[in-house]
């Protein structure tokens, strides 16, 4: 999934933790959820929440 995250345009740092069933993304403004959804998606992830 950090692979597909970090090619999203504009994300400048992705950390995922396994264990907690996690990912934090930093990313630049007009960075839409939608676009990260689809990175997580394609990734064969679901996205549950974001806070």
């Amino acid at each position: 999934m950090t692979k597909e995250l970090e090619m999203v345009a504009g994300v400048t740092d992705v950390s995922v933790d396994l264990a907690s069933q996690s990912a934090t993304i930093q990313a630049e403004d007009g960075v839409s959820q939608e676009q990260l959804t689809a990175a997580i998606d394609e990734a064969g992830y679901k996205l549950v929440s974001v806070s």
